[in-house]
């Protein structure tokens, strides 16, 4: 009786396992963020992290470094590509030796167009454009997700009507592309980090800047601008960056789960700006900003006085198929 006890112990025991053994240990991606955990773009984050988790049954898990407390968002490229974090927010704009071709957005500043097709037509684009990946596979790098933003607004201390009232402004820029249209509007534009923003409008190192008007209340910069003037100036093209070995080195289906959730992902980013807009606009109108639109005669002239900023950016970037490429996303904006 004893022996045969023992043999269906010993049978048991080979079946089940211990304790942690019995768990699969999930695989932690290590994700390097610009901004802090507060607003319309992190909390789409939030959801794709959740998404992530959940459909992978908790086998992938997303560690957040938010705030630039693993990289500095211009180490983003470099870091991702190296291995140092396995995810980035990764900006062809602020750094556009490493991504050149990936700032096609700058040649098409005022696409005219509503903001669901526009991120419809970059999706479009990488789809269609394999320079576009064969760019970010030099760099050891996939894109898993596009960001959205919304179209970017123009916010001041004092109120703009006409193009001529922005001479002598300084004005805070985040890219080649917009440095050049407030230059070309007589204004000065000087680069600062999103988070060195308030101080300096504070302390008037700046007089406005350039930026979505869901980030304006995360930053508390109702407190600091007047003025919110639409011009529908279209932003940079950030991309969820992958390290390209760590991609490739995960199963399958895994590799489909971060790749579906992150295209998802855009357009659930798209829908929560669209759907917060009224509310965003509603709590800076109660700091006391005064959103309004720039007369469309003046926008037309902004839009017509950079009209040669396609022709620029293909010259700048005559090592990499920049005509095609910025063809083909105006041409699919305007299907």
């Amino acid at each position: 009786m004893v022996i045969v006890l023992i043999v269906m112990v010993s049978g048991l025991l080979s079946i089940v396992p211990f304790g942690a053994e019995a768990t699969e240990k999930p695989i932690v991606l290590r994700y390097s963020e610009m901004t802090g955990p507060k607003g319309t773009r992190p909390d789409s984050i939030k959801w794709w992290i959740s998404e992530v988790e959940k459909r992978s049954a908790g086998r992938l898990k997303i560690e957040m470094y938010w705030s630039e407390s693993l990289l500095k968002v211009k180490e983003n490229i470099r870091g991702v590509g190296q291995g140092v974090t396995d995810l980035g927010y990764c900006v062809g704009q602020y750094s556009p030796t490493e991504m050149p071709l990936w700032t096609f957005s700058s040649a098409v500043p005022f696409p005219r167009a509503k903001l669901l097709d526009v991120y419809k037509a970059i999706w479009a684009l990488y789809d269609s454009e394999p320079a576009l990946k064969e760019e970010l596979q030099r760099k050891n790098i996939i894109a898993l997700s596009i960001f959205p933003y919304d179209y970017y607004s123009l916010w001041t201390k004092k109120q703009i009507n006409r193009l001529e009232d922005l001479k002598g402004q300084k004005i805070r820029v985040s890219s080649d592309m917009h440095a050049s249209l407030m230059q070309a509007a007589g204004a000065t534009p000087i680069f600062l980090p999103a988070a060195d923003i308030f101080i300096a409008l504070q302390r008037g190192t700046v007089d406005g800047l350039t930026f979505p008007l869901e980030h304006i209340h995360p930053y508390g910069l109702e407190e600091v601008v007047k003025f919110g003037a639409n011009i529908g100036l279209l932003g940079i093209t950030p991309i969820i960056g992958m390290n390209l070995k760590t991609f490739q080195g995960l199963p399958k289906d895994l590799q489909q789960i971060l790749t579906d959730t992150g295209r998802e992902m855009t357009f659930y980013g798209l829908n929560l700006i669209e759907t917060k807009r009224a509310k965003d606009t509603e709590v800076l109108k109660k700091g006391g900003v005064n959103i309004y639109d720039i007369p469309k005669p003046e926008t037309d002239n902004w839009a017509a006085s950079v009209a040669g900023f396609k022709t620029k950016w293909i010259k700048d970037h005559s090592d990499v198929p920049a005509e095609r490429t910025v063809n083909k996303f105006i041409q699919i904006l305007g299907k």
